[in-house]
Formats: C-alpha cells, sequence, structure tokens
C-alpha cells in the first residue's frame, strides 16, 4: 500500500510501485514513497519526499526540502537551501547541500551524515552513528550510541553524549563536549576548548592554543604543539608531552590524587628537566625550549614523573 503524507496544499504523487526514477516538477511536491526502492529527484520547490520500507535514495533539488527515510538504508541529499532530513529505522546516509541553517536528525539506525558548506546541525540518535561537519558553523551531537564526530573548517560545537564516542576538531575554533562514556577528544588546527563529564577519558590538544577542562575520572590529558592550560579535574589523571609541546599550562596537579607528568615518549630523564618557580607559584619544568607550569602543593619531585 502507497504511504501518503496528511493533505497539503501541495503537489502530491503517490506511487503504487516503482520501475523508473521519479522527477518531480518545479512546484511544491509532496511524495510519500513506495515499498520497494524509490530513487526520486525534487525540482525547484519545497519538496517533502519520504521513503517506505525500502532502500530509497532521495534528493531534494533546489528549494527548502524536508526528506524523511523509511524502514530500509537510505541514500537522503539535500539541495542548496535551506533543508531538513530525518533519518529512518534503517542504517542511512545522509548530506546537506550548501544552504545555511540546515538540519538532519538521524534515526535509530548506525547513520552517517555530513553536512555542508553552510551552518548546519548534526544530531545523531540511538545508533553509532558518524557526523562530518564541512565549511561551516556546526554543531554535531551523538545521541546515545558509540559515535564519531568530526569538525569542518568553521567554528564548530561537538556533543559526545552518552556512549563510547571519538571527537575530532576541525580547522575552526572548537569546542568538544564529551559525555557520560570514555571517550576520546582530539583538538585540530585551531584555538579549540575541550570539556570532559567524567569517566575515563582521552583528551588530546591540537595545533593551536587549546583549553582543556576535564572532570572526575582517570583521564590521559595530552599536550599540543600550542600553548595549552590543562585542567585535569578530580581523580589520578595523566598529563603526557611529546616534543615540541610548547608553552602549556597545568591548574591542578594533584600529587595526593595521583597525577603524574608523562614524559615516556622523550629520551629525557629527571637530570635533563630545570625546574624553577615562577612568581605566579607556579613550577615550571623546562626542556629543549618546551616548557609546562604547574600549580601543585609544593615543588616537583622526580616521582612526579614517568620518563
Amino acid at each position: 500500500m502507497a504511504r501518503a503524507f496528511p493533505p497539503s496544499p501541495f503537489e502530491t504523487t503517490v506511487a503504487e510501485a516503482l520501475l523508473d526514477p521519479v522527477a518531480l516538477g518545479d512546484g511544491d511536491d509532496d511524495y510519500g514513497g513506495t515499498e520497494g526502492d524509490d530513487l526520486v529527484y525534487g525540482a525547484g520547490g519545497d519538496d517533502r519526499l519520504g521513503g517506505l520500507e525500502g532502500a530509497d535514495e532521495l534528493y531534494g533539488g533546489a528549494g527548502e526540502d524536508t526528506l524523511t527515510g523509511g524502514l530500509g538504508d537510505d541514500r537522503l541529499y539535500g539541495g542548496a537551501d535551506r533543508d531538513t532530513i530525518y533519518g529512518g529505522e534503517g542504517d542511512d546516509w545522509m548530506h546537506l547541500g550548501d544552504g545555511d541553517w540546515q538540519t538532519i536528525s538521524a534515526g535509530t539506525g548506525d547513520d552517517v551524515m555530513f553536512g555542508g558548506s553552510g551552518i548546519d546541525r548534526l544530531i545523531g540518535f540511538d545508533g553509532n552513528d558518524r557526523a562530518v561537519g564541512r565549511g561551516g558553523q556546526d554543531s554535531l551531537s551523538g545521541g546515545r550510541g558509540d559515535d564519531l564526530l568530526r569538525g569542518g573548517g568553521g567554528n564548530d560545537a561537538l556533543y559526545g553524549d552518552e556512549g563510547r564516542d571519538a571527537l575530532f576538531g576541525g580547522g575552526g575554533d572548537d569546542y568538544l563536549y564529551g559525555g557520560a562514556g570514555r571517550d576520546r577528544m582530539v583538538a585540530g588546527r585551531g584555538d579549540d576548548r575541550i570539556y570532559e563529564d567524567g569517566g575515563r577519558d582521552r583528551i588530546e590538544a591540537g595545533g593551536g592554543d587549546d583549553r582543556v577542562y576535564a572532570g572526575a575520572g582517570r583521564d590521559v590529558i595530552e599536550g599540543g604543539r600550542g600553548d595549552d592550560l590543562l585542567v585535569g579535574g578530580a581523580g589520578p589523571d595523566r598529563f603526557v608531552h611529546g616534543r615540541n609541546w610548547g608553552e602549556d599550562v597545568i591548574e591542578d596537579f594533584s600529587r595526593a590524587e595521583g597525577d603524574r607528568l608523562d614524559l615516556r615518549a622523550l629520551d629525557v630523564r629527571w637530570r635533563d628537566l630545570t625546574i624553577a618557580e615562577t612568581a605566579e607559584g607556579a613550577w615550571r619544568a623546562t626542556l629543549d625550549g618546551n616548557a609546562v607550569e604547574v600549580f601543585a602543593e609544593d615543588a616537583l619531585r622526580k616521582a612526579d614523573f614517568l620518563f
């Protein structure tokens, strides 16, 4: 049986069976899909296109369109204007076009979402979703599964939510928010902000001057190539530094909680470090032009480091 949307002022096309691709006109079309594998091309109007039971392929076209996946594994493509895409129950692949203020809302499957060049929102749901931003200032959220979120060239905001997520900043100045699971968060090339919400997470600063705020838990926090601010939060944290880490500051180093400075990626020993107190009351460890300033209870000791 064919599926139809509720009555609307749009032109309506509902097919019983599909043998050839359906190319809609330039009006505001309403297409409800079939029980087979649909291939539908919207045109210049503000269209509403829906899949049903098959593996459908829907193209929005130039208007402000709404595309909805059905029960199958669908491919949904927005067009050049302000589009909204909803995933269905299958494992869907969804791609926005070049307009601003576009939205993808994933369904219950393991969905893949790609933003366009504008300002987009990519929203995960129950599955293990993948969301990738592009050129605009995008917002990506993972939902309840184990998700992969990757920022694009704009200043993006990435929200891990529940599950064991992986968040990667892009070329802009991004915000990365880990959720309740055991997450990995990696800053990109910009000056990023990373916030961790408890758990046993791995956080990696990137090429910019990043700020990392970890929560309660046993975290691994890696300084990047920029001048980073690192806050471990409660719990035994490990602050990792490799070559060319810049000038970092650790605000809450706690020997009592089991925090450590990990320099095992370098061929150094305790005698290679220069330790001095700063005017602000921090302890500055210097090595080969790189430095880390540590706010601690008292002077840094050999036991505070892992070599």
